[in-house]
């Protein structure tokens, strides 16, 4: 597709340089063949759209300029203003690859404006005509032309082009560092956001349980473990897969039955005994008595029959280099960090103040953390990180969910699990609303001046397109520049 656009504005090129040397006649259909090869996707763009009905209005406005300006003998300045609009095409799309394979990262504003520059484009065009044929006393056809000439400088989309090229270059970044976007307008929302709610464990640890200690009540330290490893064996949270593979006992058990509680822990029936595997919570809600000590390591309890009889201790270690973390988060904005947990109250503290975490709740269930979360939500735009249990109800609360495994329903995945890269997505997400910014005012400030200019002559025409090309050379210098970062 790109050989034939190269070829048609290369054919374009060459036909409109033979005219130069006739009159006349031949002369037009040279420049007419010359704007035609130049206009070939336009064309290809409107055919199609008369076909499935759907009109694509730049291409249609291109088409119509074109043949009002080839009629009016003013072809010339059509293509010149054409061929360098093209030509500034061509270098984006070798510089920065084709656009529509990053549609989902076009800045949301420009998506929802479309309709608004349309009535603009409209209205101003209708105060442009009155305008003119009110103050000025010239030939119609100069008129004509004016009106033409401010219709291709409203009619622009450079703009767009160019904030999306950027968002592209970001894109390719975020790519680098194993982050996945599941949804749209991620940089935007994360701007946005100024707190962060995340889970413990597989996000602040590995999540890679050991077991360390245990410590049994009534049974053997065999018991208690075998039945332990039989009952979770099927789970995959990460407490249960400390006890896979534990077992070597060539005795067959029967299993009758087994309920797994997210975030509490499992029960079942093994060799014709109920046994209970889990946190404090669980055995609070089946009423079993259990002795209330505090460890600074995670820990689960086991119980035959109602009865416990005793404690797994487990160690699962930090991840590096999240001492500095919390601290710089501040500096871009997210005034909360929030620690939730079904740890016991000593060990979550413990984590919190080491990290620098704001707040920290401990020995809590899904539904107290979702609870929580549509608390805080009333207050503040909440980034929310969790490991393996993101669920619907959690994605609908959040306003921006981050999981650590592989889950599509979220907005951002990372799959190397270093949390450390919201703290690059933030401080992208400022630069590019830093640089879009100032790209706007620049850019409207050109397209005010150009239009102060075409009220002259219509002739200026040439050089409002190179003011334009001018400006995009500096545009395409940064990113350029910014690129070579990657």
């Amino acid at each position: 597709m790109m050989k034939k656009l190269y070829l048609s504005y290369v054919l374009s090129i060459l036909f409109f340089f033979v005219s130069c040397f006739f009159q006349s006649n031949i002369k037009m259909i040279l420049e007419g063949v010359a704007i035609l090869c130049l206009l070939g996707e336009d064309i290809e763009i409107l055919i199609h759209s008369i076909q499935t009905k759907k009109i694509k209005g730049t291409a249609f406005i291109d088409f119509f300029l074109a043949i009002c300006f080839f009629v009016l003998k003013e072809g010339k300045l059509f293509f010149i203003y054409k061929a360098i609009e093209q030509g500034m095409h061509f270098l984006f799309i070798n510089l920065l690859g084709k656009r529509s394979e990053f549609d989902l990262y076009t800045p949301s504003f420009l998506k929802s404006s479309k309709i608004q520059q349309k009535r603009f484009l409209l209205f101003f065009l209708l105060l442009s005509c009155i305008f003119l044929f009110l103050l000025f006393d010239k030939e119609r056809k100069i008129i004509f032309l004016f009106l033409l000439t401010i219709l291709l400088l409203l009619k622009q989309n450079r703009l767009e082009s160019i904030l999306t090229s950027i968002y592209q270059i970001s894109l390719q970044k975020v790519k680098q560092k194993q982050i996945l976007f599941h949804k749209e307008n991620i940089f935007e929302r994360i701007q946005n956001c100024d707190e962060i709610v995340l889970t413990k464990t597989g996000v602040l640890t590995y999540g890679k349980m050991e077991i360390t200690k245990i410590i049994p009540v009534y049974q053997t330290k065999e018991e208690i473990f075998k039945y332990a490893i039989l009952l979770e064996q099927k789970s995959h949270h990460p407490i249960a897969l400390a006890f896979h593979g534990k077992y070597k006992d060539k005795e067959e058990h029967e299993i009758s039955f087994m309920s797994e509680m997210k975030g509490k822990g499992v029960r079942g029936v093994v060799d014709g005994m109920e046994i209970v595997h889990g946190s404090g919570t669980l055995f609070e809600e089946l009423n079993i008595k259990y002795p209330r000590v505090e460890f600074l390591q995670p820990t689960t309890m086991i119980a035959i029959d109602g009865t416990y009889v005793g404690t797994f201790v487990f160690k699962d270690e930090l991840k590096n280099d999240l001492e500095f973390l919390f601290p710089l988060l501040k500096e871009e904005g997210i005034e909360k960090t929030v620690l939730l947990s079904s740890s016991s109250k000593e060990q979550v503290k413990k984590i919190a103040s080491h990290l620098s975490i704001t707040e920290s709740y401990a020995n809590l269930t899904l539904e107290d953390k979702l609870a929580f979360l549509k608390n805080e939500k009333r207050y503040h735009q909440i980034i929310y990180i969790d490991d393996l249990y993101q669920s619907n109800d959690f994605m609908k609360v959040a306003d921006l969910t981050v999981s650590l495994s592989p889950n599509k329903d979220c907005d951002i995945e990372l799959m190397d699990g270093d949390i450390a890269h919201i703290l690059f997505l933030k401080k992208e997400a400022k630069q590019l609303t830093q640089l879009k910014n100032k790209i706007c005012i620049l850019y409207f400030l050109l397209l005010f001046l150009n239009l102060v200019l075409a009220f002259f002559s219509y002739k200026n025409l040439i050089y409002i397109s190179i003011t334009f090309s001018i400006f995009e050379i500096f545009i395409l210098s940064l990113l350029k520049s910014h690129k070579k970062n990657l």
